[in-house]
C-alpha cells in the first residue's frame, strides 16, 4: 500500500504548514511527541502558584464572539479561575475553520490547545507534531478516564498512542426516524418494524388524510438535497453514505455494495408512488422544516436530541391540534439480516495539544476539571448568577442570557458526553423534554452500524470516493426513474475499472487488514 508520507496525502497548504513547522522544530521527532509531565505550573491544583498562560484556538460556531480580552469575559474568566489558568482564546469562523487553522499554523502561530478539524485532516497530527498524551492522562486525568468511553479513546489513537482528548458521543448512533404518532393513531396503524411495513404506513399516510384537511397533500416521507437525512432509510439495509463495509474480503464503500441497489429500488418505489417528497432533490433545510411544521410530513430522519424540539415546534405551529412525534427503531430491510441504523460515531470532537505547548500538564488539569460534575455543569449551563440561578434546589437556566456562549462552551470545551448531565437536561429541556430525549437514546443505543474506518489516513485514491464522484448523480437518477436500479452495478463496475475504484478499495482493504 503506497501512501504519501506516513500520514497520507496532504493538501498544498498542509505541506506548507509542515515545511514551516519543520524549520522551527528541526530537532523534534517526526512522530507524535511524548508528553512532558514536569510539575512546573499547575492548573486546578488549588495552590498559590501563578496562573498558567494558555492560548487556545476554538470554533465560533457562527455565534457572536465576545469582544475584548478573554479574561475580561466573565464566562471564560470563571473557567480560568477554576483551573488556575490565564486564557487567551481565539475563535475562528466555523464555516472556514479548517482553512483558517491551517493558515495560522503555516504562519507559525501555534496555540497550546485547539479544537481539531478531525484527526485525519489535522496538519499537526499528520506531521507528528501533536503531543502523545498517554502518560499525562494517566497522571493528571482521573476524571477524563472516568467519563471518556473506551471506544472514544480508541478513536483518538494513532499507532496505538493517544494524540487527542476525545468527547464521547452518546449515543454513537445519533440519528433515528421520527414519525407522527397522532397520524398512526388516527389511522389505526402500528409502528413499522420492517421496510414492507413502513411502505404500508406511508401508503396509508398518503391516502388516509391524517392531517384532516380533506386534501391529498400529505408527504409521507421527506428528505433533503444531496440525499441528506435519509440515513436510516439506507440503514434499513445496513448501509450509509460515506460508510464502509466488508464484502468478499474487501473493505468497500457502502455505495458500491450490492445491497445499495435494494435501497435505491425501494426509494424509487417511494418516489414513484408519491410516498417520497417529490422535491427531495431541491429541499433546503428551511423548506424541509416548513413542510414538517405545516402538518404535511409523516416521517423524517433527524438527530436524537431533537425529538422534544420537533414536538414543541409542531404544537406551536398547530395549536388547534394535538400533534405528537415519536422516534422509532430503524425498520429492517427486506431480504437483509444484520445491523441497522446510522453509522456509529463514537466521538463528537477532538482537542489536540501541539508538541510545542509550554505546559501540557496545566492543559490536562484544565480539561480534567471540565470532566468533573462541576465542570460539566459549567459546560452545560454556564456560570451561576449569569446564565442560571438556583431556586428551591433546582437550576433555572436562562437560555437567552446564554445564547452566544452555550455553543462556544459545549461544542468546544465539553468533555463529558453531551445531553447526559441530568441537572442540565431538566433545566434546559424540562421534565417532558428530558423524558423524550431519553426515549430516543434508549432506542438509538440498541442499533447502529460498525464504523470500520476510524482514523483511516488520507490516501491518494480518496479522490475516487464514490459519494464525491458517480454515486449522488446515479442514485438520484435511479430514484426518480431516469435509470433502472441495476444501473448502479454498471456504474460501480466503471468506477472500479476506469475511475480509480479498485485502487481505492485496495488501499482501504490493506489498511484495514493491517490495523486488524
Amino acid at each position: 500500500m503506497k501512501q504519501k508520507g506516513k500520514w497520507g496525502k496532504l493538501s498544498a497548504i498542509t505541506v506548507l504548514t509542515a515545511s514551516l513547522l519543520a524549520a522551527c522544530t528541526s530537532n523534534e521527532a517526526s512522530t507524535p511527541k511524548e508528553g512532558n509531565v514536569s510539575p512546573s505550573g499547575t492548573a486546578g491544583s488549588g495552590g498559590t502558584q501563578q496562573p498558567v498562560k494558555l492560548k487556545l484556538f476554538l470554533r465560533d460556531f457562527a455565534k457572536v464572539v465576545p469582544t475584548g480580552s478573554t479574561m475580561s469575559v466573565p464566562m471564560f474568566k470563571h473557567l480560568a479561575d477554576k483551573t488556575n489558568t490565564d486564557l487567551n482564546i481565539t475563535f475562528l469562523p466555523h464555516g472556514e475553520y479548517a482553512t483558517n487553522l491551517q493558515l495560522k499554523f503555516a504562519a507559525g502561530d501555534i496555540p497550546d490547545l485547539y479544537h481539531s478539524p478531525g484527526l485525519t485532516d489535522d496538519p499537526l497530527v499528520a506531521n507528528g507534531q501533536a503531543l502523545v498524551l498517554d502518560d499525562l492522562i494517566e497522571k493528571y486525568g482521573p476524571n477524563l478516564k472516568k467519563v471518556i468511553t473506551e471506544d472514544a479513546w480508541e478513536s483518538a489513537k494513532i499507532d496505538g498512542k493517544i494524540i487527542a482528548i476525545p468527547r464521547p458521543a452518546v449515543p454513537a448512533n445519533y440519528r433515528l426516524l421520527y414519525i407522527r404518532k397522532d397520524w398512526l393513531d388516527k389511522l389505526g396503524l402500528q409502528v413499522p418494524g420492517t421496510s414492507d411495513e413502513l411502505l404500508n404506513v406511508l401508503r396509508a399516510f398518503r391516502d388516509g388524510d391524517p392531517n384532516g384537511n380533506g386534501v391529498k397533500d400529505e408527504i409521507p416521507f421527506s428528505m433533503r438535497e444531496k440525499l441528506s437525512w435519509a440515513d436510516n432509510i439506507f440503514g434499513m439495509w445496513g448501509l450509509n453514505l460515506y460508510a464502509h463495509v466488508l464484502h468478499n474480503k474487501e473493505l468497500i464503500p457502502a455505495e458500491a455494495h450490492p445491497d445499495m441497489q435494494k435501497a435505491l429500488a425501494y426509494m424509487h418505489q417511494l418516489y414513484q408512488e408519491k410516498l417520497l417528497d417529490q422535491d427531495f432533490l431541491t429541499n433546503t433545510a428551511a423548506t424541509w422544516n416548513q413542510k414538517i411544521t405545516s402538518d404535511l410530513v409523516g416521517v423524517w430522519n433527524h438527530n436524537t436530541d431533537l425529538l422534544g424540539k420537533w414536538n414543541n415546534d409542531l404544537k406551536t405551529a398547530l395549536p388547534d391540534k394535538k400533534p405528537e412525534v415519536i422516534a422509532i427503531p430503524t425498520p429492517v430491510g427486506s431480504g437483509y439480516d444484520g445491523p441497522v441504523g446510522r453509522l456509529k460515531m463514537p466521538t463528537s470532537k477532538y482537542l489536540v495539544i501541539p508538541s510545542k505547548a509550554s505546559n501540557p500538564e496545566a492543559i490536562i488539569r484544565m480539561l480534567d476539571w471540565l470532566a468533573t460534575e462541576e465542570g460539566d455543569l459549567y459546560v452545560n449551563l454556564g456560570v451561576e448568577g449569569i446564565t442560571y440561578k438556583t431556586e428551591n434546589g433546582k437550576a433555572v437556566y436562562d437560555s437567552k442570557a446564554d445564547e452566544n456562549f452555550k455553543s462556544l462552551r459545549d461544542f468546544n470545551l465539553g468533555i463529558a458526553p453531551q445531553m447526559t448531565n441530568k441537572t442540565a437536561l431538566l433545566s434546559t429541556l424540562g421534565e417532558e423534554g428530558a423524558r423524550l430525549y431519553q426515549e430516543t437514546v434508549d432506542i438509538a443505543v440498541k442499533e447502529g452500524l460498525p464504523n470500520l474506518t476510524l482514523n483511516v489516513p488520507s490516501f491518494e485514491s480518496n479522490s475516487a470516493r464514490p459519494a464525491d464522484t458517480f454515486f449522488l448523480e446515479t442514485a438520484s437518477k435511479i430514484i426518480v426513474g431516469e435509470l433502472r436500479p441495476d444501473a448502479l452495478s454498471q456504474a460501480v463496475q466503471v468506477w472500479r475499472t476506469k475511475q480509480g475504484g479498485n485502487k481505492y478499495i485496495q488501499d482501504y482493504t490493506e489498511w484495514y487488514n493491517k490495523k486488524k
